[in-house]
């Protein structure tokens, strides 16, 4: 089996310093949030309410598209928090994995926008770019991981985007 090579390191055998990072930022995210939601001086301002309405859309939709490709990699037996895939585990490219290969980090990233949208402060924003770095990094470390697991995931990479469909 090759190594393929990226720039990105490992941070743990099986890349467990780039889950913590995740969860470190998820974390921060809502107590972020729910600080906000404590201090809002203008809960009932009615250009606001578009803005939470929209928002409230876009978490739901996020977390649809987590639970859905949750459900797809648990049938598969390939789920994992790590991003060093596991060993029984199986290349899927079907369900949402047909439209994006990391729809579960897409789902996270559009859950947390959808916070951003209800909470509109630069913290919560400022949190949800930075979510959104960690696990677009965390992406590249497992696809090299995932390039040297599964013989046909170079092929996938090439004709499915990573987390925006049509787009990147």
């Amino acid at each position: 089996m090759t190594s393929s090579r990226t720039h990105v390191p490992a941070l743990g055998p099986r890349g467990e310093g780039w889950t913590v990072l995740q969860m470190v930022f998820m974390v921060a995210i809502l107590f972020a949030s729910w600080w906000a939601a404590r201090s809002d001086p203008n809960p009932d301002v009615p250009a606001l309410a578009a803005w939470r309405t929209a928002g409230a859309v876009v978490l739901v939709a996020g977390l649809g598209v987590i639970v859905a490709s949750s459900v797809v990699l648990r049938r598969s037996q390939s789920f994992s928090a790590l991003p060093r895939p596991i060993a029984t585990g199986s290349l899927v490219d079907r369900g949402p994995y047909r439209v994006v290969r990391h729809p579960l980090y897409a789902g996270l990233i559009l859950a947390a926008l959808g916070v951003t949208l209800i909470r509109m402060t630069p913290l919560v924003a400022a949190l949800t770019v930075g979510l959104a770095v960690v696990l677009d990094l965390k992406r590249r470390r497992e696809e090299a991981w995932l390039v040297d697991r599964f013989p046909g995931y170079a092929a996938y990479r090439s004709r499915t985007k990573a987390l925006i469909p049509f787009v990147y």
